[in-house]
């Protein structure tokens, strides 16, 4: 599929994935004006981000809080008595369920050995005879704990009793990227510390030869002081030789091609195609332009300069299309990020626009580069950042 074809593709499925499902159909018919093969490369990629929904789940952290509201009667208990609960598997005794999903269920549990809390991660029970979910769930254990960094969560250890195998890990209090997104707008300054300590896990995960292949706003975890954590490494692979080969799996009886949450998927990565580091860094673009706006990047829209025409620079270098054009190393766009830090830092500002609460208003000219070039990238839009929901919570 060449790049126009490509970004027509992603322009349907940006636009299918914001409207309701039930309207997607027809949404579909008009919009790909009788082009069955463009229609059916849509709806390939729409029912691979579906299934990813139901049979991946989403990471147990940005689970915790939903879970919490919907387990507790009104007087504050747990309705339902779960029977994990006040258990001891070797030297962790369970005291609270913190969420679950369609992988696997995490509670907190307090060591008794070092007298600290840690989260325990379970592979679900409809799920604990599966090997390929099993398999994820030791690829998590092995891939996670080969990674000694303060911007990984850390496991602690792994273990099985009573034939189910469970992970010991880090327990975090805090919120996802993904709760402070929908909470508030954040400022300039906030949003290059954020990316610069996540663009600081990628280069360790990559020089270790480890590509994460889910990097989204859920799986980045917010503690206090803003420490930042990077989640969930149940899809993370190794790299052998350059590349990693697509994957063809079955979990739970439904077959899948393509792993990984579509809205932040590399285009390779989309299409089932061999990936490498660099689809992280495309999926890293993403959520850094989400930080800056509040929201997804729209799929089309008018470019102009704005007020960070470097930093627009460097989201439309992760955007490229062709892998061979975004940043090749993790460790070049943290460069690149702390230089844009420090030019932030000493920039002067006025007395009525505080750098903490100032809002971040830019364009991404992905496109007008990319036209530049005689190649086509991702269309985004220019924005302010808005919010729309509540502020974060604890989680885990």
């Amino acid at each position: 599929m060449d790049n126009e074809r490509w970004n027509h593709v992603d322009q349907l499925l940006q636009t299918a994935l914001d409207i309701p499902a039930l309207e997607r159909d027809a949404y579909l018919r008009v919009a790909c004006e009788g082009d069955q093969p463009l229609e059916a490369e849509v709806r390939s990629l729409l029912t691979a981000y579906d299934r990813a929904d139901r049979f991946l789940g989403a990471p147990a952290i940005d689970l915790a809080a939903r879970e919490l509201a919907g387990a507790r009667s009104d007087d504050g208990r747990q309705a339902d008595v779960d029977p994990l609960i006040g258990l001891t598997l070797s030297h962790y005794r369970i005291v609270e369920k913190l969420g679950g999903g369609g992988m696997g269920v995490v509670y907190k549990a307090e060591d008794s050995r070092l007298h600290r809390p840690v989260a325990l991660k379970f592979v679900s029970e409809d799920l604990a005879s599966d090997a390929e979910a099993l398999s994820r769930f030791q690829r998590e254990a092995r891939t996670t704990s080969a990674l000694n960094h303060p911007h990984i969560c850390t496991i602690y250890d792994i273990g099985e009793q009573d034939g189910r195998s469970f992970i010991a890990m880090e327990y975090l209090e805090g919120a996802t990227l993904k709760d402070r997104l929908a909470a508030r707008p954040l400022g300039l300054d906030t949003v290059l510390r954020f990316e610069i300590q996540i663009a600081d896990a990628l280069e360790a995960a990559h020089s270790a030869g480890i590509i994460h292949r889910d990097i989204k706003p859920a799986n980045i975890f917010i503690g206090p002081r803003d420490r930042v954590k990077v989640l969930d490494f149940g899809l993370a692979t190794m790299r052998v030789a350059g590349t990693v080969q697509p994957e063809v799996t079955t979990i739970g009886g439904a077959r899948q091609g393509v792993v990984g949450t579509a809205a932040y998927m590399a285009p390779e990565q989309a299409r089932g195609d061999a990936v490498d580091h660099r689809a992280d860094i495309w999926s890293f673009g993403l959520v850094l332009y989400e930080m800056a706006k509040g929201t997804r990047p729209a799929p089309a829209g008018r470019l102009q300069v704005d007020e960070s025409p470097e930093l627009d620079s460097v989201i439309s270098k992760c955007l490229e299309t062709d892998p061979d054009l975004r940043y090749q190393h993790a460790a070049d766009l943290r460069t690149d990020l702390e230089r844009l830090k420090g030019a932030s830092d000493s920039a002067p500002t006025g007395p009525d626009q505080p750098p903490a609460k100032a809002r971040v208003r830019w364009t991404v000219v992905a496109v007008a580069t990319a036209a530049r070039r005689g190649r086509r990238g991702l269309q985004l839009l220019s924005a302010t950042g808005e919010a729309h929901r509540q502020g974060p919570h604890r989680a885990r």
